[in-house]
Protein backbone atom coordinates (compact mmCIF):
# COMPACT_ATOMS: atom_id res chain seq x y z
CA UNK A 1 0.00 0.00 0.00
CA UNK A 2 1.28 3.31 -0.87
CA UNK A 3 0.49 7.16 0.00
CA UNK A 4 1.50 9.52 -2.93
CA UNK A 5 0.96 13.36 -3.54
CA UNK A 6 -0.29 15.04 -6.02
CA UNK A 7 -0.80 18.44 -6.20
CA UNK A 8 -2.35 19.23 -2.84
CA UNK A 9 -3.71 15.76 -2.14
CA UNK A 10 -3.17 12.46 -1.19
CA UNK A 11 -3.93 9.35 -3.05
CA UNK A 12 -3.66 5.99 -1.15
CA UNK A 13 -3.37 3.27 -3.59
CA UNK A 14 -3.36 -0.66 -2.90
CA UNK A 15 -2.20 -3.13 -5.61
CA UNK A 16 -1.81 -0.65 -7.64
CA UNK A 17 -5.46 1.21 -7.66
CA UNK A 18 -6.79 3.64 -6.14
CA UNK A 19 -8.25 3.27 -3.28
CA UNK A 20 -9.40 7.19 -2.10
CA UNK A 21 -8.03 10.33 -2.16
CA UNK A 22 -7.77 12.46 0.38
CA UNK A 23 -8.84 16.11 -0.70
CA UNK A 24 -7.40 19.45 1.00
CA UNK A 25 -9.33 22.94 0.70
CA UNK A 26 -6.39 24.51 -0.36
CA UNK A 27 -2.80 24.86 -0.20
CA UNK A 28 -2.20 26.11 3.31
CA UNK A 29 -5.06 24.62 4.92
CA UNK A 30 -5.48 22.11 7.32
CA UNK A 31 -9.33 21.54 6.17
CA UNK A 32 -9.30 17.89 4.17
CA UNK A 33 -12.50 16.24 3.11
CA UNK A 34 -13.14 12.62 1.44
CA UNK A 35 -15.31 10.21 0.83
CA UNK A 36 -14.98 6.51 2.04
CA UNK A 37 -17.35 3.53 2.69
CA UNK A 38 -20.52 6.16 1.65
CA UNK A 39 -19.66 8.56 3.98
CA UNK A 40 -18.19 11.81 3.98
CA UNK A 41 -15.00 12.20 6.35
CA UNK A 42 -14.25 15.74 7.18
CA UNK A 43 -10.84 16.56 9.02
CA UNK A 44 -10.88 19.85 10.58
CA UNK A 45 -8.87 22.53 13.10
CA UNK A 46 -10.12 22.55 16.30
CA UNK A 47 -8.77 25.76 16.95
CA UNK A 48 -6.28 28.52 15.21
CA UNK A 49 -3.99 26.96 17.40
CA UNK A 50 -3.66 24.02 14.63
CA UNK A 51 -2.23 21.50 17.89
CA UNK A 52 -5.47 19.52 17.41
CA UNK A 53 -7.77 18.45 14.37
CA UNK A 54 -11.59 16.92 14.86
CA UNK A 55 -12.41 14.23 12.72
CA UNK A 56 -16.54 14.07 11.19
CA UNK A 57 -18.37 11.55 9.35
CA UNK A 58 -21.15 13.09 7.75
CA UNK A 59 -21.49 16.27 9.90
CA UNK A 60 -21.26 13.65 13.43
CA UNK A 61 -18.09 14.20 15.51
CA UNK A 62 -16.47 10.15 15.87
CA UNK A 63 -12.75 11.22 16.95
CA UNK A 64 -9.54 13.45 17.06
CA UNK A 65 -5.84 13.73 16.48
CA UNK A 66 -3.51 15.39 18.49
CA UNK A 67 -0.42 16.65 17.68
CA UNK A 68 2.68 16.65 20.15
CA UNK A 69 5.56 19.09 20.42
CA UNK A 70 7.54 16.33 19.82
CA UNK A 71 6.25 15.14 16.28
CA UNK A 72 3.89 12.50 17.75
CA UNK A 73 0.29 12.27 17.27
CA UNK A 74 -2.43 10.41 19.50
CA UNK A 75 -5.18 9.46 17.16
CA UNK A 76 -8.55 9.30 18.79
CA UNK A 77 -11.33 7.24 17.38
CA UNK A 78 -15.19 7.21 19.14
CA UNK A 79 -16.81 3.64 18.06
CA UNK A 80 -20.21 3.41 19.01
CA UNK A 81 -20.26 7.05 20.99
CA UNK A 82 -19.03 5.11 24.40
CA UNK A 83 -15.57 3.37 23.56
CA UNK A 84 -12.75 5.87 22.38
CA UNK A 85 -9.50 3.83 20.61
CA UNK A 86 -6.39 5.77 20.75
CA UNK A 87 -3.61 4.87 18.65
CA UNK A 88 -0.11 6.69 18.80
CA UNK A 89 1.94 7.44 15.48
CA UNK A 90 5.19 8.34 16.41
CA UNK A 91 7.92 9.50 14.07
CA UNK A 92 11.07 7.60 14.10
CA UNK A 93 14.38 7.86 13.28
CA UNK A 94 16.45 11.16 12.48
CA UNK A 95 18.27 10.77 9.26
CA UNK A 96 16.15 7.78 7.67
CA UNK A 97 12.63 8.78 9.12
CA UNK A 98 9.94 6.59 9.66
CA UNK A 99 6.27 6.49 11.43
CA UNK A 100 5.22 3.98 13.61
CA UNK A 101 1.09 3.73 14.34
CA UNK A 102 0.48 1.51 17.30
CA UNK A 103 -2.61 0.55 19.34
CA UNK A 104 -3.59 0.78 23.24
CA UNK A 105 -1.93 -2.54 23.85
CA UNK A 106 1.52 -0.65 22.33
CA UNK A 107 0.60 -3.58 19.18
CA UNK A 108 2.45 -2.64 15.57
CA UNK A 109 -0.39 -1.69 13.03
CA UNK A 110 1.61 -0.90 10.43
CA UNK A 111 4.64 1.40 9.57
CA UNK A 112 4.85 4.45 7.29
CA UNK A 113 8.55 5.33 5.35
CA UNK A 114 8.42 8.74 3.42
CA UNK A 115 10.10 9.42 0.04
CA UNK A 116 11.21 12.76 -1.37
CA UNK A 117 10.05 13.15 -4.68
CA UNK A 118 12.30 15.69 -6.72
CA UNK A 119 10.25 15.93 -9.73
CA UNK A 120 7.11 16.89 -7.20
CA UNK A 121 9.26 18.45 -4.61
CA UNK A 122 7.26 16.56 -1.93
CA UNK A 123 6.59 12.87 -0.19
CA UNK A 124 5.42 9.98 -0.95
CA UNK A 125 4.76 7.24 1.66
CA UNK A 126 5.31 3.46 1.67
CA UNK A 127 2.65 1.97 3.86
CA UNK A 128 5.06 -1.57 5.60
CA UNK A 129 4.74 -4.61 7.86
CA UNK A 130 0.84 -4.09 7.59
CA UNK A 131 -0.58 -5.98 10.70
CA UNK A 132 -4.29 -7.71 10.38
CA UNK A 133 -5.84 -6.30 13.58
CA UNK A 134 -8.70 -4.39 12.66
CA UNK A 135 -11.25 -5.06 9.33
CA UNK A 136 -9.82 -3.29 6.24
CA UNK A 137 -12.50 -0.41 6.48
CA UNK A 138 -10.52 0.36 9.81
CA UNK A 139 -7.45 -0.79 8.76
CA UNK A 140 -8.29 2.36 5.43
CA UNK A 141 -9.57 5.13 7.75
CA UNK A 142 -6.35 4.92 9.75
CA UNK A 143 -4.00 5.49 6.92
CA UNK A 144 -6.28 7.97 6.37
CA UNK A 145 -5.62 9.93 9.03
CA UNK A 146 -2.27 8.67 9.78
CA UNK A 147 -1.04 10.21 6.03
CA UNK A 148 -2.33 13.31 7.20
CA UNK A 149 -0.06 13.26 10.44
CA UNK A 150 2.95 11.84 8.48
CA UNK A 151 2.31 14.40 5.61
CA UNK A 152 1.89 17.57 7.98
CA UNK A 153 5.18 16.41 9.88
CA UNK A 154 7.15 15.75 6.83
CA UNK A 155 6.39 19.62 5.95
CA UNK A 156 6.70 21.11 8.96
CA UNK A 157 10.69 19.47 9.36
CA UNK A 158 11.69 20.65 5.55
CA UNK A 159 10.35 24.00 6.82
CA UNK A 160 12.24 24.06 10.05
CA UNK A 161 15.17 22.84 7.64
CA UNK A 162 14.83 25.84 5.32
CA UNK A 163 13.81 28.09 7.90
CA UNK A 164 17.58 27.46 9.70
CA UNK A 165 19.39 27.85 6.57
Amino acid sequence: MKITSKKRNLIIEGNGNKIIEIQYKNWLSNKIETEFNEQTIEIKPKSIWRSELEIFKNNEKTGNITFKWNGNALIRVFHDKSKEIVFSLKAKGFIKSYFELKNEERELIFGIKPYFKWKKMNYDFEIENIQNLYNKNTMIELVIYSAIVCRRYMRNMAGAVGGAA
